[in-house]
């Protein structure tokens, strides 16, 4: 009761000066050694942790140690021994899309809510509802607008995708894959969109797909839900939780839900 009490005033406490909860999480905390977490986007209970990805190998898809992100995909394990998950990976590029270099001092990361600056003239910004992930991409280099879905990806040395798919309806992507890893048989279905219009979109090869966009493009948005049951699952959980959404207005959901 004590303990209940203590934890009540300090509540108020940083209610009072215009804090939250949320506000003391460090969500790198354990993303080095063994820890095996991850420092992206999520809510209590959320079907989406859209975070980035250092390494295939990591049961978590990111360790403190490495010096590169290969994308950010939607769906990550946090704290586990065994890999898995890593669904629909997504990268930016200019001219070319591949690998990111990256500096700690370039991150910044709150409970719903992940940004990180890259030299390359990129920022990545990640915020997460239930069961959708918005991801903005700001460009500020020179050079050809381009973003990459993977549905191959695969988090752990060990996970595979043994079935995977990307198609276009008009302007929304579907995905889908199946994946054995973890769990054997698992399926994910996407249904995905972005704020301002592609130029093109290329199948190089299949479950990959390239989307070219206009080469003063500032900022784009990819608005993404995933479902395990089907694809119109997906398009539901994106329509009901992301249709009319702002970024801005959406990245502090993690910070209020804890």
């Amino acid at each position: 009761m004590r303990k209940q009490i203590l934890f009540g005033v300090l509540a108020l406490a940083l209610v009072s000066c215009g804090r939250q909860p949320a506000d003391l999480v460090n969500v790198f905390n354990g993303t080095d050694l063994a820890g095996n977490t991850y420092p992206g986007a999520t809510l209590p209970f959320g079907a989406v942790q859209l975070s980035p990805d250092t390494d295939v190998n990591t049961a978590s898809g990111y360790h403190y140690d490495h010096d590169t992100i290969l994308g950010f995909s939607h769906t990550h394990l946090s704290g586990t021994g065994c890999p898995g998950r890593g669904d629909f990976l997504v990268t930016p590029g200019l001219d070319v899309v591949e690998p990111l270099p990256f500096s700690h001092s370039d991150e910044k990361a709150r409970p719903g809510y992940y940004k990180v600056s890259f030299a390359k003239g990129i920022t990545a910004e990640l915020s997460a509802t239930p069961n959708a992930g918005l991801h903005r991409y700001t460009f500020k280099g020179e050079g050809t607008r381009l973003i990459r879905i993977d549905a191959r990806h695969c988090v752990g040395g060990w996970c595979k995708a043994t079935e995977y798919r990307l198609s276009l309806d008009g302007s929304e992507i579907q995905g889908y894959r199946r994946v054995t890893g973890w769990a054997d048989d698992r399926d994910v279905y996407l249904s995905a969109v972005f704020s301002e219009p592609f130029l093109s979109a290329e199948e190089p090869e299949p479950g990959l797909m390239e989307f070219t966009f206009a080469d003063n493009l500032k900022e784009v948005t990819l608005f993404a839900g995933i479902s395990g049951v089907d694809a119109n699952g997906a398009r539901a959980n994106r329509v009901k939780e992301t249709a009319g959404a702002q970024f801005d207005g959406r990245r502090e959901g993690g910070r209020v839900a804890l």
